[in-house]
C-alpha cells in the first residue's frame, strides 16, 4: 500500500507539514461525531481506501482496532466518481446504527503517484483525537464516505472497530 510513515501519527503530521503537505482545514470541525438518522440512505459502496495509522500505530491488514476514549486515524481513499474534498469516517453497529465522524482531506503524493492521479487530488484523510464517548461500547464496521452526504460514495475498510468501556 502507498505510504511509509514514522512510528506514530504526531511524527507523521509534523513530517507532512515540514514537506508542505496541504491539510484541508476549511471543512467541518475535525472529530465531530454525529449519529446518522435511521432513514438516511446508505451510499453506494465502491472505491479504494486504506488505514495507514490507527491511534499512532501501524495496523494489521485486517482485524480488530480497539480504543476506549480517543480515536486517531490516518489513511487514504479515492474514488473517481466522488467529490474527494470531503471525507467522513462512518462506524456502523450490528443493529444498523451509524455514526459519522467528520475529518480533513490532505494531499498524498505517494497515493497520487501510485494510482496515476492528478497532483491536486486530495486522496489522504485524517481523523485525529476524536472522542469516542458518544459511541456505546461494542464492535462496529467502519467505512470511509467521500463527497457530500447527498452524493456520497462509501469504501469499506478491512477492519472492525471495537470501542471498549472507558475507564
Amino acid at each position: 500500500c502507498p505510504g511509509s510513515y514514522p512510528g506514530n501519527l504526531t511524527e507523521y503530521l509534523e513530517h507532512a507539514r515540514a514537506l508542505n503537505v496541504t491539510f484541508m482545514s476549511d471543512l467541518a470541525p475535525l472529530g465531530q461525531v454525529k449519529k446518522v438518522a435511521r432513514n438516511t440512505v446508505t451510499p453506494e459502496s465502491r472505491g479504494l481506501c486504506h488505514i495507514d495509522r490507527f491511534n499512532g500505530e501501524l495496523p494489521a491488514k485486517s482485524g480488530f482496532l480497539t480504543t476506549d476514549a480517543r480515536l486517531s486515524v490516518l489513511g487514504w481513499a479515492y474514488d473517481s466518481g466522488a467529490d474527494n474534498h470531503e471525507a467522513s469516517l462512518v462506524v456502523e453497529g450490528a443493529d444498523g446504527t451509524r455514526y459519522r465522524i467528520s475529518g480533513h482531506r490532505l494531499l498524498r503524493g505517494d497515493v497520487n503517484a501510485a494510482f496515476s492521479l492528478p497532483d491536486s487530488t486530495l486522496a489522504g484523510f485524517t481523523f485525529d483525537g476524536v472522542g469516542t464517548d458518544i459511541l456505546p461500547p461494542g464492535t462496529y464496521s467502519i467505512f470511509i464516505e467521500q463527497g457530500s452526504q447527498a452524493k456520497a460514495l462509501r469504501c469499506a475498510l478491512s477492519h472492525k472497530l471495537v470501542v471498549a468501556q472507558s475507564t
